[in-house]
């Protein structure tokens, strides 16, 4: 089976990874279609194919430039629109058994690229990671709202998740069979980069800290689905 992950905001590099892996594993031919990831080196693509056709972010080097965000965030609105269009062209003219889109930037702009997938006999899967936003971020659209009808299948990473989700969308409770809950399959030795250094995620943003009862300088522990904690 032929499978296209797509992240075009290289949001949850680690998180691709692992999925890729795994499925590679179980005998699929996979790619992982994304960004530049400004933070970190990509992981090693092992088992599976990457590339980069999404414009990178706002971060990286030099983020705190105003100016560099600025055209950074400019560029990537330009492009989004012409990178969707020739990566649905192209995998329409030879179509994968699925598409799996992980977040969604632009709804309007994707929504006509899953459609042209469909159209072809694409299966499309959506992975569902904020099924509300974080305490503190702003809301301009429920993360429901995200969600099209052009997917035949969404992924949580939780039960609470879908559960959320389906009170948010009540309609979708009678296509539960439309939902699998997948957990982030993250182990104890799974955190780290190649050199064995482990990978240590900072919360920076003094509103986070605020909303979790931290002080600035106070360690910060981040817990995965799974209930463990990494600092």
């Amino acid at each position: 089976m032929r499978v296209v992950m797509i992240d075009p905001g290289a949001f949850t590099p680690f998180y691709d990874d692992a999925l890729c892996r795994g499925l590679a594993a179980e005998g699929c031919d996979v790619e992982l279609v994304t960004a530049p990831f400004a933070y970190h080196p990509w992981p090693a693509a092992r088992g599976y194919s990457r590339r980069e056709v999404f414009a990178g972010g706002a971060g990286g080097a030099g983020a705190g430039r105003a100016g560099l965000r600025l055209y950074r965030r400019l560029r990537r609105a330009i492009t989004y629109p012409l990178a969707w269009r020739r990566l649905a062209a192209e995998l329409a003219r030879r179509p994968p058994e699925v598409v799996h889109l992980q977040w969604s930037l632009l709804p309007a702009v994707e929504r006509r690229a899953l459609q042209q997938l469909r159209a072809a006999g694409v299966r499309v899967v959506q992975t569902v990671h904020n099924a509300r936003p974080h305490g503190g971020e702003p809301k301009p659209l429920p993360a429901g709202g995200r969600l099209r009808s052009e997917a035949d299948a969404l992924v949580l990473l939780s039960e609470a998740g879908r559960a959320e989700l389906v009170a948010d969308r009540p309609e979708l409770a009678s296509r539960m069979r439309l939902l699998r809950v997948i957990p982030p399959g993250i182990g104890e030795g799974d955190v780290g980069d190649e050199g064995g250094r482990v990978n240590v995620m900072v919360v920076t943003r003094g509103r986070q800290r605020r909303g979790a009862g931290a002080a600035e300088r106070d360690p910060v522990f981040l817990q995965d689905g799974n209930g463990r904690r990494h600092l």
